[in-house]
């Protein structure tokens, strides 16, 4: 049937919280040419309005094009405070693949709040126990690093966000997370450079040294001939050296992310630094 769009009102339990904008408007175009192709579904709440439970985009295109009505399946209303509504709405957003891993990890979180374990939330979904584990392992981060997951901008993958996890200041997490974004940053770099980041604190504790370039706030971008060398403040005469160094740091796993922070601790640059200690 045909209902008024003015008389649906969004649904209060819609885990996704992020919806891309140009898709929406160029659904409003498809519908003033083609038509609304799929129903959307609503709840009857009895008094001659209603409470969408999936169609979203839908909805929203509708409004966009100008049109008064659409086509929705109508059901009765359900109870269980708004759980099946939510059942209903993740499955129909996880089916279609288009929903983002923060927005896919909350909603998880939100069936497990009304009462449903791992298993029955897989089950459900159709995904298996290790995906719903890693999409909430995702709530568990800061504000400003689930942001940047969202935009698609870092690292989803569980082996990324404990590395992450393993930088117990919340201000240095942020700052790393924002650093190795810019960076586009692969899994595999984010825990090398997170590992190098612990290990370089860890030496600062046992020498009782705040160095002034271990503050990640204070991090510059690196010039273009980063490598050991540079780190160290001196460039040895053997030619053949310096060239094997300098091999070394360009194929080196974090070289996107060199830094004093992340190279202070590397093992070529204390080799260099002796070396440059015994030819002085």
């Amino acid at each position: 049937m045909k209902i008024p769009v003015e008389k649906i009102s969004p649904n209060p339990q819609q885990p996704r919280k992020h919806f891309d904008q140009e898709y929406i408007e160029g659904l409003a175009k498809s519908l003033k040419t083609e038509g609304q192709k799929q129903d959307i579904t609503v709840e009857d709440n009895g008094d001659g309005t209603y409470t969408l439970v999936d169609g979203e985009c839908r909805l929203r295109a509708h409004k966009i094009a100008g049109l008064n009505t659409i086509k929705a399946s109508v059901r009765p209303p359900t109870n269980h405070a708004g759980k099946q509504r939510l059942i209903d709405s993740m499955i129909a957003n996880v089916s279609r693949d288009n929903m983002n891993a923060v927005d896919e990890g909350q909603g998880y979180k939100a069936m497990r709040g009304m009462g449903m374990s791992v298993r029955e939330i897989s089950m459900t979904v159709g995904k298996n126990e290790s995906h719903v584990r890693s999409r909430m392992l995702i709530t568990e981060q800061d504000q400003a690093i689930q942001d940047l997951i969202a935009e698609g901008r870092f690292p989803h993958q569980p082996e990324a966000l404990n590395a992450l996890s393993s930088i117990p200041v919340p201000d240095e997490r942020i700052r790393m997370a924002r650093k190795l974004a810019i960076r586009g940053a692969t899994v595999r770099i984010v825990v090398k450079t997170c590992e190098r980041f612990i290990e370089a604190r860890k030496q600062e504790r046992k020498v009782r040294l705040k160095h002034p370039a271990l503050e990640v706030s204070e991090l510059t971008e690196k010039p273009d001939d980063w490598d050991a060398l540079y780190q160290v403040g001196k460039v040895p005469q053997w030619q053949k050296f310096t060239e094997a160094v300098m091999d070394t740091c360009d194929n080196c796993s974090v070289r996107s992310m060199a830094s004093p922070t992340i190279c202070g601790a590397c093992p070529v640059v204390d080799m260099c630094r002796r070396l440059m200690e015994k030819t002085k």
